[in-house]
């Protein structure tokens, strides 16, 4: 079954937000594995890897929003109506040990779209204090586009038009801001080794992703902007 068909697959006896039956699409005759209820009450599917490693899961609310493909060993997710101005992409993850001496495996990742976009993890001075425990409350934008490989997590991302977005926005364009540094959420992670010192993560959910002047990882960068 390939991906796309499999994310617009419903189980039998789900309901919508209305508490009627949904309207399904024509699937496969057997149905997928790993169906899981995501948040806000809608239905995803959680696909597992030939080794077992979740794939990119997309929050598909509301039906028809998001495409996806899964082909070669690479998934990709994106937003249909994808925003047209104020974007930018780049890697936002690969497995590369980063400063903080752990690596995070980029196909053992679990996105959900839309995913916030923040500013060096809204980080308010330099001993790492965030502004908030909600991401919403401290975002500049969301990511609208994610391609997973076993090297690296490459995104698209569209910055908003507000008052925080425009401030990114013009150190984004002065190139004071060109690093990428994705985020895990802390109880997704799982530990596959641990070698000289360095943590190795085989399992982790991208919480969200943060433009700032350094990143943890080299291999993080904005590669364009397009005002």
């Amino acid at each position: 079954m390939s991906f796309a068909k499999a994310a617009m697959w419903r189980a039998p006896h789900e309901k919508n937000s209305s508490g009627s039956a949904p309207t399904t699409q024509k699937v496969e005759p057997t149905a997928p594995a790993g169906v899981v209820r995501l948040s806000r009450g809608h239905v995803g599917i959680k696909l597992l890897a030939p080794d077992g490693l979740v794939k990119a899961t997309p929050d598909v609310s509301p039906v028809g929003a998001y495409g996806h493909s899964y082909e070669d060993g690479v998934e990709t997710i994106w937003k249909i109506a994808a925003p047209k101005s104020r974007i930018i992409e780049g890697i936002a993850s690969t497995p590369t040990v980063n400063s903080h001496g752990y690596s995070l495996s980029s196909k053992g990742c679990l996105i959900r779209l839309p995913a916030p976009l923040l500013f060096s993890h809204g980080f308010i001075n330099d001993e790492r204090k965030q502004a908030s425990r909600d991401h919403s409350e401290m975002k500049i934008g969301e990511i609208f586009y994610a391609r997973k490989s076993t090297s690296q997590i490459f995104i698209k991302a569209h910055v908003f038009h507000n008052e925080a977005g425009d401030y990114a926005w013009k150190l984004i364009e002065s190139g004071e801001a060109r690093c990428f540094s994705g985020a895990a959420a802390g109880k997704s992670l799982r530990l596959s080794g641990v070698v000289a010192h360095h943590r190795f993560f085989a399992q982790w959910e991208l919480s969200e992703v943060s433009v700032c002047p350094q990143g943890a990882n080299p291999d993080c960068i904005v590669t364009a902007v397009r005002p």
